[in-house]
C-alpha cells in the first residue's frame, strides 16, 4: 500500500470527525493523493481535511482544485439532503412508513455530512405501500421507474432530491436464511425501526443491530463482487462507535459467525483502527484485531480504485473463478462464505427454492395460490437465473466468455483481486 493511500485514509477520518491532521513523517505525492481521492469520489472529504489542517503543506494548485470541488459538490449535496429530509417528513405525515438505510443513516454521524458525497438515497417500504408511494412521487413531478417483478427496487428521481431507490426487500435471496427472524419480514423491520431527527426533520432508520448487520452485508457483497471502499468501511466503524451502547453485540457476532464473515469484519475494523484514527480497543467486543488482514483490505481498495475502469475486475469474475470446474474445492469454500458456512447444500438449494414468505414479495399471487410455489420457483430461475448467461455481451463480462477463457482473460489487476480474496480465505 502506498503512502498516499495511508494518508488519504487518515485524512478521511480527520475530516469525518473535524480533527486537525498532523503532517506525515513520510513523503507524499499530492498529485497521486488527488488522483486517488478523485477515483474514490472523496475530493470533498480531502478538501475539508486540508481546510482544518493548516500544518499540512499542500501545493496551492491542488488545494485550489480541491476547494473548488468541495464548494460545488458539497453545496449541491447539502441541498439534496435537505430536500430528501423534507420529502421523507411529508411522506411520513401522509401515513406511508419508509425506512432510510445505508448512506443517510450513516451521514448524520459525520461532522460535515454534506462533504460525504452519495449518489442516491435508499429507502425501504412495505409492498402494500409501494404503489401509493410511487403515486406520491409521480404527482410531485418525479421521474418514476416502477419495480419490475424480478427486481428489488424501483427508482424515483427529481432535480432537487436526486435519485431515490425504493426497496420492498433488502436481503438478497442467497442470504435470506441467514437473517435474524425479526429481520425477515418487511413489516417487522418497519415496526422495529426508530425515529431520528436531523436539522429539525424526522425520519425512520433501521434498529441499531439490524443496521449493523445490513451495512456489514452490503460491504461484504461489494468487497466480493467488485470492491469495498473507504467510505463504506468508515461508515460501518463510525456507526458502531456512535451506537455501541445500543447495538446487541452478542447477536451481531453470532450473525457474523453464522455467515462466515469473521475475517472480513476483522479486516474492516482493523484497517479503520490502523489508518483512520479509531482506537482498536473500541472494536474488540465485535471483531478480532489483525494488522495483516487490515493491510490486505486497505491494499485491495487501493489497487481496485487506482486503475482505469476498463481494467478493473469484472463483477462476474469472482463468481466465475468459484464456479470453474478446476476449482471445485475453492467453489465449496466460496459458497460457504457467501451463503451458509455450516450447510453448503442447503444454501445452494435455497437459491433455487427460497422460503415461500420471501418469494411472495416478488410473486404476490402465492399468498392466494400457495400451490403455485414450484411454478414460481421455475419462473424465477428462467427469468433471473439464466439471463446473465444468455444476454451478456462477451466484451463486457459474459459468464460463458470468462468460463471458456479464464486463464487468458485475467488482467494483472484481476489476478491481484483473486490473491487478495485468497489472503482472506474467501476463496
Amino acid at each position: 500500500m502506498t503512502n498516499e493511500m495511508k494518508f488519504l485514509m487518515y485524512l478521511y477520518g480527520c475530516a469525518a470527525q473535524s480533527v486537525s491532521a498532523i503532517p506525515p513523517k513520510y513523503s507524499i505525492d499530492f498529485d497521486k493523493l488527488y488522483f486517488l481521492a478523485e477515483k474514490m469520489s472523496l475530493l470533498s472529504m480531502l478538501a475539508y481535511a486540508l481546510k482544518i489542517s493548516p500544518e499540512i503543506e499542500c501545493p496551492d494548485g491542488i488545494k485550489t482544485k480541491l476547494f473548488t470541488a468541495m464548494l460545488g459538490t458539497s453545496l449541491k449535496n447539502k441541498m439534496r439532503i435537505d430536500a430528501v429530509f423534507s420529502v421523507l417528513d411529508e411522506i411520513e405525515r401522509i401515513g406511508i412508513k419508509t425506512v432510510v438505510v445505508k448512506g443517510m443513516d450513516c451521514a448524520r454521524f459525520y461532522s460535515k455530512p454534506e462533504c460525504r458525497i452519495s449518489a442516491d438515497t435508499d429507502i425501504f417500504v412495505s409492498e402494500k405501500d409501494e404503489e401509493r408511494l410511487f403515486s406520491y412521487f409521480e404527482q410531485n413531478g418525479y421521474t418514476v421507474r416502477h419495480r419490475e417483478t424480478n427486481e428489488h427496487h424501483g427508482e424515483c428521481e427529481s432535480k432537487e432530491t436526486g435519485l431515490i431507490e425504493v426497496h420492498t426487500k433488502i436481503w438478497e435471496d442467497h442470504v435470506y436464511r441467514l437473517m435474524p427472524k425479526e429481520m425477515k419480514e418487511t413489516k417487522k423491520c418497519i415496526e422495529n425501526s426508530i425515529f431520528v431527527t436531523v436539522n429539525g426533520k424526522s425520519f425512520r432508520v433501521l434498529e441499531q443491530t439490524n443496521a449493523m448487520i445490513f451495512m456489514t452485508l452490503h460491504l461484504v457483497k461489494h468487497f466480493i463482487f467488485s470492491c469495498a471502499s473507504i467510505k463504506m468501511a468508515y461508515d460501518l466503524a463510525l456507526y458502531y462507535i456512535n451506537n455501541k451502547d445500543t447495538v446487541n453485540k452478542r447477536d451481531y457476532k453470532r450473525w457474523v459467525s453464522n455467515a462466515g464473515y469473521e475475517k472480513t469484519v476483522s479486516a474492516v475494523f482493523s484497517a479503520m483502527a490502523m489508518y483512520c484514527g479509531f482506537d482498536k480497543e473500541v472494536f474488540e467486543e465485535i471483531a478480532k484485531y489483525d494488522e495483516h488482514l487490515g493491510n490486505v483490505f486497505a491494499e485491495n481498495i487501493e489497487q481496485y480504485d487506482s486503475c482505469d475502469l476498463e481494467h478493473r475486475p469484472k463483477p462476474t469474475l469472482m463468481i466465475e473463478y468459484c464456479t470453474n470446474k478446476n476449482n471445485e474445492r475453492k467453489m465449496g469454500k466460496a459458497y460457504a462464505f457467501l451463503f451458509n458456512a455450516k450447510n453448503v447444500t442447503r444454501a445452494k438449494l435455497s437459491l433455487l427454492f427460497p422460503e415461500k414468505a420471501h418469494l411472495e414479495i416478488t410473486y404476490p399471487y402465492l399468498k392466494k395460490y400457495p400451490y403455485l410455489y414450484l411454478y414460481a420457483c421455475t419462473h424465477r430461475f428462467f427469468k433471473r437465473g439464466t439471463r446473465h448467461v444468455f444476454n451478456s455481451d462477451p466484451k463486457n463480462g459474459s459468464v460463458l466468455h470468462y468460463k471458456a477463457n479464464l486463464d487468458i482473460q485475467l488482467t494483472d489487476t484481476e489476478k491481484k483481486q483473486i490473491e487478495t480474496l485468497k489472503e482472506m480465505d474467501l476463496l
